[in-house]
């Protein structure tokens, strides 16, 4: 009997501890998707989560922004009560701060910034790589009390990128999503991303109008008679076709940052294509009506 007992108490015990483990405890998830990087400067949305238990003593939940004001930053916000009362706001020294009232009750939230601008600086230990700087120390913030709680990041996901370094020290998740993760709560945390290719979006025009100008100046010359306009009309719209299937499919979903010299040769082949192309056209249709007025 006292072994049966025992063994109760042991499953209880242990069915306490993993309930405790499990229970809902107040943390926040931070997701980063980087919009844009710039040489100066990222711009990205900021997506938190709060996952908050009930509680009878805590009623005020705080939590440090790692970015200063811009008038660009929007917000939105999605919570499962709608008698919480959720702000957030920057004080003179540019720090930001997230206030949640939960008036003791569970809650989960996610609070969205977009358009947040977080400067960068080259990396002196990674070659062709920006640093961004993320500073969640909560030390500016006021004196706790038994009613208020600092709500602390010991993790966070970057999305929408390439990194090259990170501390703590990044983890690939899924494709161009990354996690940090510390065992410490995070006060200071960094991130190296490649340094935005230079896009040749006005280069490529350029060089494709030179190139219409000597195509119709070359083929005024090349392209002579019926059989020639002919063959120059079916070659240039097949090869001009296949080049801009490369525009539309390797270089305009990237920006224009492919290399130049591809971009230049491109650009070029399809001026002069058109060229061709409008001149064979254009002879086609002359001598067409040169033929009725012969009849």
């Amino acid at each position: 009997m006292e072994t049966k007992t025992t063994k109760i108490s042991l499953i209880l015990a242990v069915f306490i501890f993993f309930s405790n483990i499990t229970q809902a405890r107040d943390f926040v998830k931070l997701d980063i998707k980087i919009v844009k990087v710039h040489n100066d400067k990222i711009e990205c949305n900021f997506r938190y989560h709060f996952d908050i238990s009930q509680s009878d003593s805590i009623q005020m939940f705080l939590c440090g922004l790692p970015f200063t004001q811009n008038p660009r930053i929007k917000t939105s916000i999605l919570a499962n009560d709608a008698e919480l009362i959720v702000t957030h706001g920057f004080n003179s020294l540019g720090k930001g701060l997230i206030n949640i009232n939960s008036f003791g009750k569970s809650a989960k939230i996610d609070l969205e910034f977009l358009n947040v601008e977080l400067p960068t600086k080259p990396s002196m230990s990674d070659e062709n790589g920006l640093i961004v700087t993320l500073d969640f120390s909560n030390k500016f913030l006021p004196e706790m009390s038994e009613l208020i709680k600092c709500v602390s990041l010991k993790e966070f996901q970057i999305s929408n990128t390439v990194l090259i370094n990170s501390n703590p020290k990044f983890q690939l998740v899924e494709k161009n999503t990354y996690q940090l993760a510390s065992l410490e709560i995070l006060e200071n945390a960094y991130f190296v991303v490649p340094i935005p290719k230079e896009s040749f979006l006005s280069l490529f025009f350029v060089l494709m109008s030179i190139a219409i100008f000597l195509g119709f100046v070359a083929s005024i010359k090349l392209i002579h008679g019926k059989t020639r306009s002919i063959l120059g009309l079916i070659i240039g719209l097949l090869v001009l076709c296949y080049l801009i299937y490369l525009v539309f499919s390797r270089i305009v979903p990237e920006g224009f940052i492919k290399d130049v010299s591809m971009i230049s040769l491109i650009g070029s082949g399809i001026g002069l294509l058109l060229g061709i192309v409008f001149k064979s056209a254009y002879n086609l249709i002359e001598l067409n009506a040169i033929a009725r007025q012969q009849r």
